[in-house]
């Protein structure tokens, strides 16, 4: 690699850093800006002041621009935990390629949920791991339309 290469790389490499400060910079509120979060009272709004606990719960995920925005996520951990539940315990067995993992998929031409399945566990659906179609089917008879909510389906 000649000198010229080297500088053009290593140019390269400071912008993707500079782009992620960017990012990062646009991401965490500034001083003073207003944000809302969930607490026990329902969705707040604070003040961003960098306290501690500001920075833990940003780090969390839990720091929102809009009360409309700190409002769906918490709908969406409400579906989430809600589907932890229905998923029984079932935890897929990722060295048995035999075992069969069913989940639910939204079928587009339909726009209705249905079972799907997989011999392969190959990815983690949001929409959750089922032991057996049966659980599929209660999972989707129980969470009606928050399935659309968590997808992102309108």
């Amino acid at each position: 690699m000649t000198d010229l290469e080297k500088q053009i790389a290593e140019a390269k490499n400071k912008v993707v850093e500079l782009e992620k400060e960017l990012k990062d910079s646009k991401a965490r509120p500034q001083k003073g800006d207003v944000y809302y979060m969930w607490s026990h009272n329902g969705v707040c709004s604070g003040s961003w002041d960098e306290y501690s606990w500001e920075i833990h719960i940003l780090e969390r995920g839990e720091v929102f621009k809009t009360k409309e925005e700190c409002e769906l996520d918490n709908t969406k951990r409400r579906i989430l935990k809600r589907i932890k539940a229905l998923e029984k315990g079932f935890v897929p067995d990722l060295n048995d390629m035999q075992e069969f993992v069913y989940q639910i998929y939204y079928n587009k031409k339909e726009r209705s949920f249905g079972v799907t399945s997989s011999c392969s566990y190959s990815y983690y659906s949001i929409l959750g791991n089922y032991k057996t179609t049966e659980d599929v089917r209660a999972a989707i008879a129980e969470l009606g339309d928050s399935l659309k909510i968590l997808a992102g389906i309108k």
